[in-house]
């Protein structure tokens, strides 16, 4: 699983509870960076953060949509700000989970439960290392 999150206390939290659930993950505090490392790590999943340094995170998932390789990872928008705009520009790109902070570790693993499951919906079209 990658994580996209430049808040330290968010991505630890995530990387935390992933864990427990027995997924593996790793850290992307950058958005410039992002689009490389998903592509060359190729996770299963992404979380991804609208407010990120270098390229925020539409951008992220504009250069993933660019690339055949990446454009099919599910991804889950976790943000401070839901704001229906939000959310209609996320649904643009095929998002289809949306998670806004501060989310309880119940929603965010049945959520991430069902973004994995291959016949759940999907996005439409080890150690936990820190990048």
């Amino acid at each position: 699983m990658a994580i996209v999150e430049d808040d330290p206390y968010i991505s630890d939290l995530l990387t935390i509870r992933l864990r427990m659930a027995g997924y593996d993950s790793f850290v992307v505090d950058n958005g410039l960076l992002a689009p490389s490392v998903i592509a060359d790590r190729m996770p299963d999943g992404i979380f991804l953060d609208l407010g990120l340094p270098g390229q925020d995170g539409f951008a992220v998932l504009k250069s993933l949509d660019t690339n055949e390789l990446t454009r099919a990872i599910p991804v889950m928008i976790i943000t401070a700000h839901g704001d229906r705009q939000e959310k209609t520009r996320a649904e643009a790109h095929g998002i289809v989970h949306f998670l806004v902070k501060p989310f309880n570790d119940q929603e965010l693993l049945a959520r991430t439960s069902i973004m994995l499951n291959e016949d759940g919906p999907r996005r439409l079209i080890g150690p936990v290392t820190y990048i």
